[in-house]
Formats: structure tokens, C-alpha cells, sequence
């Protein structure tokens, strides 16, 4: 497993178009005693936040409060050399105007930026040279100390989680996951340790960890692979957890069959409750993926089985198209998930801390529409009872725009469409809420030299 094995990390000079994001605020302004009243989004300013000729890949968002930060991978290649920097930009006014930018790499291929945000603090990791550094503002995200290196061995696809005073990293190396916590707001770490423990034998290793936190309680997923297995190789979905604040993690849980590829698991925390989400196939035989989900009411001291006889084990459902990329978000007992079916984005919800689901629901109809398109790369966040899903929508000819849909009842029902931008291409949304504001971000691939942050405002 190498820098190159993942497309996303390319060179902009290997790809066919410049790569570009957006950033899209949605700012409410809520009545004193409103929360829950609907109102319609209407346009405000454009505000350029890049300000950059270069291109920019792979945005993270996160909100706290007023504050909004964006952290993204500049492109800094020229024919001769090959680096790229993380920056990073801050508002404390929900994204009305934002500070200068800060760059916190060393210009030597970084790539990789994840970020979590506890009250004042901003915590950022990436992947720089294959060494896993880590960076912390103390002041809302207006300096940033000195970098850490966590791991200078070979790292990819960090993730990072925090709760109170902890701060929890997870990385992949060539084979296993890794972990490490700091106990003093990320003033100092421990030194890592593997969660996994996969011999360096070709065709065998662990990648692509989760992270959740819910007070002293820490959990992470992955994806254990075996591509030695006559069938065409399989992947099982691995768990982990701590109850006391990550000093040490308890035995592996196998959640998935061992019998199948079972990949893209997600994981979201609410209370005792633990869920986890994963798509699943039997390796090469051509069988669409299905959707699994496991529940856990014990701080994921044990899983169970949902749905039984109604879905079948531990499967949420199956269609003749698949179902692919899950998405989860909870909020107390509400569980929302959000996948791709039959180029469709799809949309289930759970009232009872998923004891039950509801029928699942298409937000989008791509099977009757008079226009040959491909929904995807959906988004899900959710603040009080207001639920907001962000999803790509392409032609056949490869150009596309953002969409986006908000329940403001807990899922029940989905208001009108609307479509945030009107481009050659834009993709890969990524959305954050919080009761003052809703921020959606993503790239576009446009032959320009400019980068747009629409803005849009509650009257």
C-alpha cells in the first residue's frame, strides 16, 4: 500500500481536469423561541475563501458553535516537483467572513487533513512524506502550535476524535491499524500501539478506521482483508472499544461474516447505544452489495442481530442494483441512514434507537427521470430534530451539481430539493451542522483558476 494506490492522492498534473471546491454556508438565524419552524433558503454574497490559482482536493469541515473551519490540500506541483500543503481557514462569525489562511505542512506531499473541534480547541492531523503529523490551536483556530509527529513510519488515513481533555488519533500503516490518545488537550501523546496484528504477508492487512467517542467511552471499525482467498479474496468489519477514556482497548469483535468482502463500515454513538454500518458481497460472484447494520446497547460490550426474520440477520435489505457507501448519523433516539441504490440516494430512519426502521424512502428519482443522471457521494448531518442530506447529482456527459433536502421533523418528512450550484462539475459534498449554522462543502473539476464559496442566509 503505497501514496499512489489511492486516486484521491494523485498529482493534479496526472489528472484529466483541475480539481476545485466550494464551500456553501447556510446561516440560520433563528427566532429566540423557534428551533423548530422551517425557513426557506435564499442566496447572499459569494465569498472567495481560497483566494488561490493552485488546486485544492480533499476539504474537511467542522463547526462548534459560531465557529467554522476549513482545512484542505493545496496543490503545489510543477513540472519538476511534486508537494502540497494543508491549509486551513477559520471564522467565528458562522462563516460571514473568514481569517487568513494558515498553513500548517512543510510543503513536502501532505495530503490527508482530518480535523475535530472541542470548544476553542481545533485539532488537525495529516499525512505528510508517509509521516502522520498532528497540529492544535488553543485560540479557535486563529494560530496553531508546533507539529507533532504521531507516527514516521508509513501512514495513511488518519482519523481523529476528541472528548473533553482526550484526543484520540487512529492511522493505517502497511498491514495494521494504529492508535494512540493524549490526555492533555494534544499537549503530548502516547506512544503509539497496533489494534491489529497482521504479519506483513503480501495480500493481508487492515485499513480504513472509524473513530467515535461518547464520554469515557471510545470506539473504532475497520476493514480486516484477505486477498489470498480462493473466491476472489474477503474483508470482515473489526471492532474495538475502551470504557476508560482509551487507555486500553478490549478484544477484537468480528461484526461482519467471515465468509464475505464487507467494506466502507461507518460507526456513530449515541449514549449506550453503538451502531454500525457497513456494505457487504461475496467476492467475485457478481452479487450486488448489501446493506448490513449491528447495534450494540451496552457501550459495545456486544452486538446484536436487528430486523430478524424481516430482513434477515443482521441485513438492513437488498435490491437488484446494490446498495452502497452508508452513511449514519443519530441524534438521541432518531438513527438516520442515507446509501446509493440504482444510482438513487436512498434514506431509512429509526425512532426507537433502531429497534425498528421504517420503509426506506428514495430522495431523489432517477428511475423516472426524463434525464439520464447518476446520483451519489450522499452526506448526512443532523442538529436537534433538523436532518440535511447533501448528495452530487451527474449527467452522462460528466456534468453535475449539489444538491441538498432538509427535514426539519426528525426525517418524517423531507422538504423540496434544492440545488446549491450550477457548474460544469462540482462533487464530493461534505456537510457539518450546528444550531447556527449548516455548511456545505465540496470540489468542483472546472477548467478555472478561481475558487467559489456560495454563502446562503435564513431571512
Amino acid at each position: 500500500m503505497t501514496y499512489l494506490t489511492n486516486t484521491k492522492h494523485l498529482p493534479a498534473a496526472l489528472m484529466s481536469s483541475i480539481i476545485l471546491f466550494a464551500l456553501t454556508l447556510i446561516i440560520f438565524n433563528f427566532p429566540a423561541n423557534s428551533l423548530q419552524q422551517s425557513y426557506p433558503v435564499t442566496f447572499n454574497s459569494i465569498i472567495n475563501v481560497s483566494n488561490s490559482k493552485q488546486d485544492s482536493t480533499t476539504p474537511q469541515i467542522a463547526v462548534s458553535g459560531n465557529n467554522v473551519y476549513v482545512v484542505w490540500v493545496e496543490d503545489g506541483s510543477t513540472t519538476t516537483s511534486n508537494h502540497s500543503n494543508i491549509n486551513f481557514k477559520s471564522s467565528i462569525d458562522n462563516g460571514a467572513s473568514f481569517g487568513n489562511i494558515i498553513t500548517l505542512s512543510y510543503g513536502v506531499r501532505a495530503y490527508d487533513p482530518e480535523m475535530a473541534v472541542s470548544g476553542s480547541n481545533v485539532y488537525v492531523v495529516w499525512i505528510e512524506n508517509d509521516t502522520l503529523y498532528f497540529k492544535r490551536s488553543t485560540d479557535n483556530g486563529a494560530s496553531f502550535g508546533n507539529a507533532t509527529i504521531l507516527s514516521n513510519e508509513e501512514s495513511h488515513h488518519p482519523q481523529i476524535a476528541v472528548s473533553g481533555n482526550n484526543v484520540y488519533v487512529v492511522w493505517e500503516d502497511a498491514n495494521n491499524i494504529l492508535y494512540t490518545r493524549s490526555t492533555d488537550y494534544g499537549v503530548s501523546f502516547e506512544r503509539g500501539t497496533k489494534l491489529t496484528n497482521v504479519a506483513p504477508f503480501p495480500g493481508l492487512f487492515s485499513k480504513d478506521p472509524q473513530i467515535a467517542v461518547s464520554g469515557n467511552n471510545v470506539y473504532v471499525v475497520w476493514s480486516a482483508i484477505d486477498l489470498n482467498n480462493p473466491l476472489g479474496g474477503h474483508s470482515i468489519i473489526q471492532f474495538k472499544k475502551s470504557t476508560n477514556n482509551g487507555a486500553n482497548l478490549g478484544n477484537t469483535i468480528d461484526l461482519s461474516s467471515s465468509q464475505r468482502e464487507a467494506m466502507n463500515q461507518k460507526i456513530a454513538v449515541s449514549g449506550n447505544n453503538v451502531y454500525v454500518v457497513w456494505e457487504e458481497r461475496y467476492g467475485l460472484s457478481g452479487e450486488p452489495a448489501k446493506l448490513f447494520i449491528k447495534r450494540s446497547i451496552n457501550n459495545g460490550a456486544s452486538f446484536e442481530n436487528l430486523f430478524g426474520s424481516l430482513f434477515g440477520s443482521e441485513q438492513i435489505l437488498s435490491s437488484s442494483g446494490g446498495s452502497y457507501d452508508p452513511e449514519i448519523a443519530v441524534s438521541g433516539s432518531n438513527v438516520h441512514i442515507l446509501w446509493n441504490e440504482n444510482f438513487d440516494v436512498i434514506y431509512i430512519r429509526s425512532t426507537d434507537n433502531a429497534a425498528t426502521f421504517e420503509n426506506k424512502r428514495a430522495l431523489t428519482n432517477q428511475e423516472n427521470s426524463q434525464v439520464i443522471s447518476t446520483s451519489g457521494h450522499q452526506k448526512i448531518a443532523v442538529s436537534g430534530n433538523n436532518v440535511y442530506v447533501v448528495w452530487e447529482d451527474h449527467l452522462s456527459d460528466g456534468k453535475g451539481d449539489i444538491y441538498i433536502k432538509k427535514s426539519p421533523d426528525n426525517g418524517a418528512i423531507f422538504e423540496s430539493t434544492i440545488k446549491l450550484t450550477n457548474k460544469n462539475r462540482s462533487d464530493y459534498p461534505q456537510v457539518a451542522a450546528s444550531r447556527q449554522c449548516i455548511c456545505r462543502m465540496d470540489r468542483e473539476l472546472l477548467h478555472m483558476d478561481y475558487y467559489e464559496y456560495c454563502k446562503y442566509r435564513y431571512p
